[in-house]
């Protein structure tokens, strides 16, 4: 599989660590330390095309930072289209999680 590039895409992919939501069945912790969240920014982040809003990362790329699966969060990869996110674009916050611009 592709992005929209024409490079390859990692077959690892996990969901990134997203906001905190209590109520939430499908939550994959917060980064801890700061280096934590370096380690996430300086990965290749995709966007599934037409299930926008999860950001998925090589679970190798992230150093095992999340273990959530991405069928897990109803995201269906087989045939999809997924689009690196532009490193200038990549954000991250307590209460959003990571997230792009």
């Amino acid at each position: 599989m592709n992005d929209q590039y024409g490079q390859e895409i990692p077959a690892d992919l996990v969901v990134l660590p997203f906001g905190f939501d209590p109520e939430s069945e499908v939550l994959s912790g917060h980064p801890r330390e700061p280096e934590d969240v370096d380690i996430i920014s300086k990965a290749n982040w995709y966007e599934v095309e037409g299930q926008e809003g999860l950001l998925l990362a090589s679970y190798e790329a992230i150093e095992g930072l999340s273990e959530l699966n991405p069928l897990d969060c109803g995201l269906t990869l087989a045939g999809a289209q997924l689009n690196r996110v532009a490193d200038p674009l990549k954000r991250y916050s307590l209460e959003d999680g990571f997230y792009h611009a």
